[in-house]
């Protein structure tokens, strides 16, 4: 974000959407269930705008607060203040292994690689960038630049890429195992993740 009053705003009322989001969560339960609607969001984002105007905390400039739907596959009409709005700024993410869950939905290709993963996530509208695992997303799949070009080909960027010391070699611990060749081998696989994050353009 560049600096100035529309840049502060936009960040502002970013915030106050996400909070909207995560008071809404937490009324259920269950991690899939407890996930709120963009109309959940909204109905409770411009609930809330409304009450402080009307405390008197802002100067009365309602449209400014409020979140509306973009309409047209994205596009925003510039003819109606009321469907206008400031860019979003962030980028929002969801880890790969959540593709896998209710493969019944999916039936454009086999759900098996991360391939297939990546895929799958940018046919979801809203999320932006991948969360990656390692060594679990690449050994044996493909390797960081084949993803990147995957990530550049469905429109999609890289997130993260999270560090997972395999279970069944580091139980005892990674960088503090009691076996020094483990300890050496954490340390190589960091240094692998890191050079995967920078391969994929992480920031």
């Amino acid at each position: 974000l560049k600096g100035g009053k529309s840049s502060s705003s936009v960040l502002q009322n970013c915030m106050k959407f996400a909070c909207a989001a995560g008071a809404c969560a937490v009324t259920k339960k269950g991690a899939v269930p407890s996930t709120p609607t963009r109309s959940q969001v909204e109905n409770l984002y411009n609930k809330n705008a409304i009450a402080t105007v009307r405390g008197g905390e802002r100067d009365n400039k309602q449209a400014d607060t409020t979140i509306s739907r973009r309409g047209g596959g994205g596009e925003q009409d510039n003819n109606n203040d009321d469907t206008k709005f400031s860019p979003f700024p962030f980028l929002i993410g969801s880890r790969l292994n959540s593709m896998k869950d209710r493969s019944e939905l999916w039936t454009d290709s086999s759900l098996k690689t991360p391939k297939d993963f990546v895929k799958r996530q940018s046919r979801i509208k809203g999320l932006t960038c991948v969360d990656f695992n390692y060594p679990q997303h690449f050994t044996g799949y493909w390797t960081a630049r084949e993803a990147k070009e995957a990530l550049v080909e469905c429109g999609l960027l890289a997130g993260a890429v999270c560090l997972r010391y395999p279970a069944n070699q580091f139980a005892r611990g990674a960088m503090n195992h009691p076996d020094q060749a483990l300890r050496r081998r954490a340390i190589e696989l960091t240094k692998e993740a890191a050079a995967v994050a920078q391969e994929l353009g992480c920031n």
